[in-house]
């Protein structure tokens, strides 16, 4: 007869996790393609940062401004044409071949956040910008 042997070992371990980032996240909602002062209103109850901006400009040197979050301004240093991704969680700019673009940002450049409620944004010298983000909840 076949006479197999079983045998069952355990590790007793102990494992520590931090909350890196203590929020939680919606479903991503999006504004639509853009211009001038719109406003886009985050439903959460806390900043977030999980925000994408789509621009289109076309040979303008764009700014990106929320009101609601002290004037801060996404500034780029010289005129671009054409569609960049601007991740404002990673702090990165590609451009339409999705190719490193953080270059083309102005020194005085000012990540800013979606704040809880209605953000006043203004895009000038572009002609249009979608934002997308995460509302984030405490």
């Amino acid at each position: 007869s076949d006479v197999r042997t079983c045998r069952v070992n355990f590790i007793n371990c102990l494992l520590t996790f931090q909350a890196l980032d203590p929020l939680g996240y919606g479903e991503e909602e999006s504004s639509g393609a853009e211009s001038g002062t719109f406003a886009v209103v985050n439903d959460g109850t806390a900043a977030t940062d999980r925000v994408t901006l789509t621009l289109v400009a076309a040979g303008g040197i764009p700014t990106i401004k929320n009101a609601a979050d002290e004037n801060k301004t996404i500034k780029f240093g010289s005129a671009i044409t054409g569609t960049y991704t601007i991740d404002l969680r990673s702090k990165t700019v590609l451009d339409g071949s999705s190719a490193d673009d953080y270059a083309s940002l102005s020194p005085v450049n000012q990540w800013f956040t979606l704040q809880p409620g209605s953000n006043s944004i203004t895009l000038t010298n572009a002609t249009s910008v979608d934002v997308a983000w995460e509302p984030a909840y405490f």
